[in-house]
C-alpha cells in the first residue's frame, strides 16, 4: 500500500527532505519523514520562505514540528501550540480527517517515544483536533449568517446576536470547550459544522462563498427580468474575458433561489430567513447550487461594476425596432449597431439614414 510521502503531491517535498538529510539523520527520522504533517509544514514554510536555503527551512520545520509533542504533554495544547502550526498540519489531511488522523497520531507517538498514552486519550487528542480545525468555519458561519441577513434586510432578534456572540467569541481566548459549544448552537439552528452531512455541506459551502463580499446577495436579490436582460446584452457586447454568460447562467440561478425564499424586507425575521434557506436547499430544482453560487460569487463585484454601465432602455429599443424591421444584426454586428445608436443620441432621423445606407452598401 502506497503510504503518504509516496503519494504525488508529497513527492517533490519528499525528494526535497531527503537531499538534506545525512544517512545517519534518514535512519533516525524514517517516522518523520513519513509524517503528513512534517511535509505539510516543509510545504508552507518552503512556500513563506522561497528565498531562504532549503537547509534553513528543514531546520525551522523540525523546530514547529518537535512542538507537537505537546499535543501528549499538555493539556493546554490548543494555546500551547502555536496555531498556524496546527492548522497548517491540518491542511495535509484534507477530507478524511478521521481516516488520516489516527495513524499521523500514532506516528507522533513513536516518534516523540510517548509513553502510557492510551487509547481514551488518544480519542480525547483525536476529537479535539478535529474540534480545533472547525473554528474558522465555525467563524465563518456565523459571520456569513451575519452578512446574509443585513444584506437581504430580515429582521433582527435575539437570533442574530446568536451568530455575533460567536464571531466576537472566537476572536479573542480561544479554547476547545469554546469551539465545541459555539459549534453545538450553529447545530441547534440547523448549522451542522462539526460534523456535516452532505446535504449541511451545501448550505455552509454557499454561506462561506458569500462571506467576504459586499453586495453579493443583495445584489442578485434586487435583480428582476429586465435586468437579466439587460446584463445578459451587456456581457454579449463586452470585451471582459471573464464575466461570461456562463456566469451569467450561475448568477440568475441564484436570483432565483434567493427569490424563491419568499418576500424578506419587512416581512421575515432572521430566524425565519435562515430556516427558510435550510429547506430551500435540498429541492430537486437546486441540486448543484453550491457550485452556482462559488462561480457567481467569484464575479460579483465584476459583474456589479458591469451592470452600472447599463445601457439607456431607449438605446435598447432602437435596436430591437431595426432588428425586428430589417434582421438588422444580418448586416452589422450587435456591438457595432449599438455603438453607431449611442454615437448618433438616438437621433431616430440620423439612425435611418445610416441605416439605408448600411442597406443600400454605402455605409
Amino acid at each position: 500500500m502506497m503510504n503518504e510521502i509516496e503519494k504525488p503531491e508529497f513527492k517533490k517535498e519528499h525528494e526535497e527532505i531527503s537531499k538534506i538529510l545525512t544517512k545517519e539523520d534518514y535512519d533516525k527520522m524514517v517516522v518523520l519523514k513519513e509524517s503528513i504533517f512534517f511535509v505539510e509544514l516543509f510545504r508552507a514554510r518552503k512556500a513563506d520562505n522561497f528565498l531562504k536555503k532549503e537547509s534553513k527551512i528543514f531546520k525551522q520545520t523540525e523546530e514547529e514540528f518537535n512542538k507537537l509533542r505537546l499535543f501528549f504533554q499538555s493539556d493546554n495544547w490548543s494555546n500551547d501550540i502555536p496555531e498556524t502550526i496546527i492548522t497548517d498540519c491540518f491542511k495535509g489531511l484534507k477530507n478524511e480527517k478521521r481516516n488520516k488522523l489516527r495513524p499521523e497520531l500514532k506516528n507522533l507517538i513513536d516518534y516523540f517515544k510517548i509513553e502510557n498514552f492510551d487509547e481514551l486519550k488518544l480519542q480525547r487528542l483525536e476529537t479535539g483536533i478535529i474540534i480545533f480545525n472547525q473554528k474558522e468555519d465555525i467563524y465563518k458561519t456565523a459571520n456569513s449568517c451575519i452578512h446574509f441577513i443585513n444584506e437581504l434586510e430580515a429582521e433582527h432578534t435575539d437570533f442574530y446576536n446568536k451568530f455575533d456572540i460567536i464571531r466576537k467569541g472566537l476572536q479573542t481566548n480561544v479554547t476547545l470547550e469554546k469551539i465545541e459549544n459555539f459549534g453545538k448552537i450553529l447545530q441547534e439552528n440547523g448549522l451542522n459544522v462539526l460534523n456535516p452531512s452532505e446535504e449541511d455541506q451545501v448550505c455552509l459551502t454557499i454561506l462561506h462563498s458569500i462571506y467576504d463580499k459586499t453586495n453579493c446577495v443583495k445584489f442578485v436579490a434586487s435583480l428582476d427580468n429586465n435586468d437579466i436582460r439587460t446584463l445578459q446584452e451587456l456581457v454579449n457586447m463586452s470585451d471582459d474575458t471573464f464575466v461570461t454568460s456562463n456566469v451569467i447562467n450561475d448568477m440568475i440561478k441564484c436570483s432565483t433561489f434567493i427569490h424563491d425564499l419568499g418576500e424578506i424586507k419587512g416581512k421575515m425575521n432572521d430566524k425565519q430567513l435562515i430556516e427558510a434557506f435550510i429547506k430551500e436547499i435540498p429541492k430537486k430544482e437546486n441540486k448543484g447550487i453550491e457550485a452556482h453560487f462559488k462561480n457567481y460569487a467569484n464575479y460579483a463585484g465584476q459583474i456589479q461594476e458591469l451592470f452600472n454601465k447599463k445601457l439607456d432602455p431607449k438605446v435598447m429599443e432602437i435596436f430591437n425596432e431595426l432588428e425586428d424591421g430589417y434582421n438588422f444584426t444580418s448586416f452589422k454586428e450587435k456591438e457595432e449597431i449599438i455603438e453607431k445608436i449611442i454615437e448618433l443620441k438616438c437621433d431616430r432621423d440620423k439612425i435611418d439614414e445610416w441605416v439605408m445606407d448600411v442597406i443600400s452598401g454605402e455605409a
